[in-house]
Parts: C-alpha cells; sequence; structure tokens
C-alpha cells in the first residue's frame, strides 16, 4: 500500500485529479478504476467517485506488483 498526504496546491480538487498529480506513474484511467473498486482509501474511508481531497488528508492506494506465473495460472483456473 502507498500512503500519500495531500499537499496543499491540490486543496478540493477531485480524488482521480489529485491522485494522478501525485502517483506520477498512474493514469486517470487506471486511478479512476480504483476508486470504482472501492480500493482507495480517504482519512480510512472508503473513496467514492467524484470524492474531493483537502489538504493533509491521508490517501491510501494499493501499490502494484507483478505476480508469479504459477500464481496467474491458479488466478485463470
Amino acid at each position: 500500500m502507498q500512503k500519500i498526504i495531500v499537499p496543499e496546491s491540490l486543496n478540493e480538487e477531485r480524488i482521480d485529479v489529485a491522485l494522478v498529480e501525485l502517483t506520477n506513474p498512474y493514469s486517470r484511467s487506471y486511478v479512476q478504476k480504483l476508486v470504482s473498486k472501492g480500493l482507495v482509501l480517504i482519512n480510512k474511508e472508503v473513496a467514492k467517485k467524484g470524492n474531493r481531497v483537502a489538504t493533509g488528508d491521508e490517501v491510501i492506494i494499493p501499490t502494484p506488483y507483478w505476480v508469479t506465473y504459477s500464481e496467474l495460472v491458479k488466478i485463470a483456473r
């Protein structure tokens, strides 16, 4: 998991816009998918589409990782 504290420059931005600014490699569509699946937390509460962040909010998002081939086979079954 990745913990992010919202800076003053992103106060009152929508959660997807703020996260794209704060997590450089993530696209907006990827962030929107994370939010829609309930995988993003703002101050320990599940973020909803259209939520706005405030300065100092704690945002937690999952960190992507690669799984091994054998784990992919298990998932595919």
